[in-house]
C-alpha cells in the first residue's frame, strides 16, 4: 500500500512538470515544421528566389519585344527592320542576293 500512495504523490508532484513539457515540445515542433514555421519560411524564401529570377526574365522578353514592335509602329516604322524580320521569319531573299550563314560553335 505504501507504494501506491507514493507514487500517487510523486504524480501530483510531477504532473505539472510533464504538462509543461509536453507544451515544450508540441510549441517546438511548430515552430520547426509548422505551417508558419521555420522550414516553411526557407522553403518560401527559395520559391520566392525562383520566381523572382523567373520575372526577371520574362521581364527581359517583354522589353525585347516592346522594342521590337515599336520599330514596327507607323510612326516610326523602319523599312529595314521590317525587311530584315519579314526575311528571317519567311526564310526567304531576293533574287540576286548574297546569303551569308554565320555558323556559331
Amino acid at each position: 500500500m505504501g507504494s501506491f500512495f507514493d507514487i500517487k504523490r510523486r504524480f501530483k508532484v510531477m504532473w505539472p512538470i510533464l504538462i509543461g513539457l509536453i507544451i515544450c515540445l508540441y510549441f517546438g515542433y511548430h515552430v520547426f515544421r509548422g505551417e508558419r514555421g521555420i522550414m516553411t519560411w526557407l522553403e518560401v524564401r527559395q520559391e520566392l528566389a525562383q520566381k523572382t529570377i523567373l520575372a526577371e526574365e520574362i521581364a527581359a522578353k517583354r522589353l525585347y519585344w516592346e522594342q521590337k514592335v515599336k520599330h514596327l509602329s507607323p510612326k516610326s516604322l523602319d523599312l529595314d527592320v521590317l525587311d530584315e524580320s519579314a526575311r528571317d521569319i519567311l526564310n526567304m531573299g531576293r533574287e540576286g542576293d548574297y546569303i551569308i550563314v554565320d555558323v556559331k560553335d
